[in-house]
């Protein structure tokens, strides 16, 4: 068992401007962020390779392993090993997820950064490079399943988008529209300040969902909802029931804004004032929820939304839009290639966190047992 500072075995270097950007490049141009900004006719650094951020809120912390060429901009680091025979990239990309070594040099607020000093100091403890090998080859076992599980999802959600906007293009012409006001009550969210102490007996907890604990399939973890002590009157309406569809109308990220989930059941729980329940007798909420998954709606969120700095969608605007007055009788059946669609989605969304938690539990074991020997 070996033990260095990163210093020692690790060449870690700040990118570089490239000379301008080019969406026929062949190469990434990696910066500040997780994902690619463009493209690049050249590269400056060679798969086989690790980078994190410098500094900037786009994921300060978090680390890409590159198996391609890329373009590495001044806004992050790259580390690679200077003995392959020693130390391997994919090892230390491992250990440095894992150990979370990046996340506990973190400085600043609001803007965290990463000093080089402090990266450089970073110690690592290491086996001979079999045994690396042995733990790098389980490891990618769950990462490449992981990529066909998240590339099979990408590929239903398109086929599910591309069908939603069909079907309903075909209704908005078969059936008369009409605005959302008429068929549907709009509840905003609780607005509240948290109090840490009982004042005069008249506050009481309650759990309040945000737009964190929600995606497209729903809500992640009813157990992990955060419990507050509010002041404020809870609504009957403000419960969350059976059939109600949850959008969120307010976000710094034009990604969250215009999401909604479907409520399958009544919950005692109820939702910020970041978010609007929507609740119908007309529309079956299932109905409801596919329309305002759709592309159709989604384009229209992004028409509003434009470059707003913090994104809002008004209930006004929610409630002037217009849609496809379908028979009650007939939402069931016309949605019936979604619903299917979106089981499936769900159950590939199951089984990708599944195996995360599988690879994060073994990730643990393998470095655990390295750091015994």
């Amino acid at each position: 068992m070996r033990k260095k500072q990163l210093k020692e075995i690790v060449e870690i270097t700040l990118g570089s401007n490239p000379n301008g950007l080019n969406e026929n490049g062949e190469f990434e141009f990696f910066n500040a962020g997780l994902k690619s900004s463009g493209f690049t006719t050249a590269s400056n650094r060679t798969k086989d390779s690790i980078t994190t951020p410098a500094r900037g809120k786009g994921g300060t912390g978090s680390l890409v392993y590159h198996t391609k060429d890329y373009w590495l901009g001044p806004l992050a680091y790259s580390l690679k090993s200077l003995d392959e025979t020693e130390l391997s990239n994919k090892y230390l990309f491992y250990w440095l997820e894992e150990k979370k070594a990046i996340d506990k040099i973190l400085r600043g607020e609001p803007i965290p950064s990463v000093n080089k000093k402090d990266l450089e100091k970073i110690v690592i403890n290491y086996p001979e490079i079999s045994r690396q090998e042995e733990v790098i080859k389980i490891l990618d076992c769950f990462s490449q399943l992981l990529t066909t599980l998240e590339a099979e999802l990408k590929l239903r959600k398109l086929q599910y988008d591309f069908y939603a906007e069909l079907i309903f293009k075909k209704l908005s012409k078969a059936y008369p529209t009409v605005k959302l006001k008429k068929i549907v009550d709009l509840n905003k969210g609780l607005v509240f300040h948290k109090l840490h102490e009982d004042q005069n007996g008249n506050t009481q907890n309650i759990k309040v969902l945000n737009a964190g604990n929600i995606d497209l399939y729903g809500i992640h973890d009813l157990n992990s909802i955060e419990e507050v002590k509010v002041d404020v009157p809870i609504k009957e309406k403000s419960w969350l029931k059976r059939g109600d569809v949850l959008i969120n109308t307010v976000s710094g990220s034009s990604e969250h804004v215009g999401k909604v989930a479907l409520i399958n059941e009544d919950l005692n729980i109820t939702f910020s004032g970041f978010m609007a329940d929507l609740r119908s007798k007309e529309l079956d909420g299932e109905f409801l929820f596919h329309y305002l998954n759709s592309p159709i709606f989604k384009n229209y969120v992004k028409k509003i939304i434009g470059q707003m700095v913090l994104k809002k969608l008004l209930a006004r605007q929610i409630l002037d839009y217009k849609i496809p007055l379908v028979p009650n009788e007939e939402q069931n059946e016309v949605i019936k290639p979604l619903r299917d669609l979106f089981s499936l989605m769900q159950l590939i969304k199951q089984e990708i966190t599944l195996t995360e938690k599988q690879f994060s539990f073994y990730k643990s074991q393998l470095f655990k047992d390295i750091d015994r020997i």
